[in-house]
């Protein structure tokens, strides 16, 4: 009989691991097993997209902060801009307008398999963009920086960009203010309602200051076509433009006698008028310092 209720006792022992014990466990265990898949397939970007990006001066005091960050891949040198930091370009080109004396520098990670190149290239993914938003390219520095990181499983890393503001030095200062002196513009500048362009307008700060520190010098304003049309008809088309942007720099501070316009018309083509794009370049305002 003891032994008949041993083999009792074994077998309820045995149905309560089977039906209680291994439903419980099993259950941590699912739970444990989810947990850590999660964990794997947790993106990192989606984490490192809630700290901040911070613009800084040379102090290391901060100009500008926005909620998220760049975000740089593993297949290419282009460098993805989330929605919330579309507005960087504005206050840069704000900033910088302000204050003349300062330059931009974009520093862009890679890692030693990508080589420099791939950082240098990030770097100027950004400047490019900055650039067509209308800031002097003269005034922005793109920079490599080898650094040790580790992409996602998506191959996106979203701390590989940094940008501060420093003051510009004597070697940036003389190629930026060469670049003010001799000035060429693109532009509808033949619409009806004649509209600065962001490139303009951050010209028109550069030039300002410019004549401040050299006030002795005189602006000319020159006027170019292509060959479309007659002659006399595009000189006439080279000056109204030409005047257009007088007339704004003027209104934006620009001394009325330090400046004048004039027009070549198509005489000083620099390149085809046989082809749209030679065209398109022959119609342009040219600016001079002198």
């Amino acid at each position: 009989m003891a032994f008949i209720w041993f083999l009792v006792l074994v077998f309820i022992a045995y149905l309560f691991h089977f039906f209680i014990g291994e439903r419980i466990c099993g259950v941590c265990q699912a739970n444990s097993n989810e947990a850590k898949q999660e964990q794997i397939n947790t993106n990192p970007v989606a984490v490192q997209k809630l700290t901040k990006f911070v613009i800084t001066d040379a102090n290391g005091e901060t100009v500008f902060k926005f909620p998220t960050n760049f975000i740089i891949n593993s297949k290419n040198g282009e460098v993805e801009i989330p929605e919330s930091m579309l507005g960087f370009k504005d206050s840069i080109f704000n900033f910088l307008n302000k204050n003349q004396g300062k330059e931009l520098m974009i520093s862009a990670k890679y890692l030693k398999l990508e080589g420099e190149p791939v950082g240098i290239d990030r770097a100027n993914f950004l400047k490019t963009i900055l650039v067509k938003a209308g800031i002097n390219p003269n005034r922005i520095v793109p920079k490599a920086v080898l650094s040790d990181y580790s992409f996602d499983t998506d191959g996106n890393y979203a701390n590989g960009i940094a940008m501060l503001f420093n003051t510009i030095s004597d070697k940036a200062k003389e190629a930026f203010e060469k670049s003010i002196s001799n000035k060429t513009l693109y532009s509808e500048f033949a619409a009806v309602e004649f509209k600065a362009d962001r490139t303009l307008q951050a010209y028109a700060f550069e030039l300002n200051n410019y004549l401040k520190e050299y006030s002795n010098k005189k602006v000319t304003i020159t006027g170019h076509t292509d060959d479309v049309g007659g002659n006399a008809a595009n000189y006439k088309f080279g000056l109204k433009r030409a005047k257009n942007v007088m007339n704004y720099l003027i209104s934006q501070g620009i001394n009325t006698n330090s400046i004048n316009a004039i027009s070549k018309g198509e005489k000083a083509p620099i390149a085809s008028n046989e082809t749209d794009e030679g065209r398109a370049k022959n119609r342009r305002i040219t600016i001079e310092v002198k």
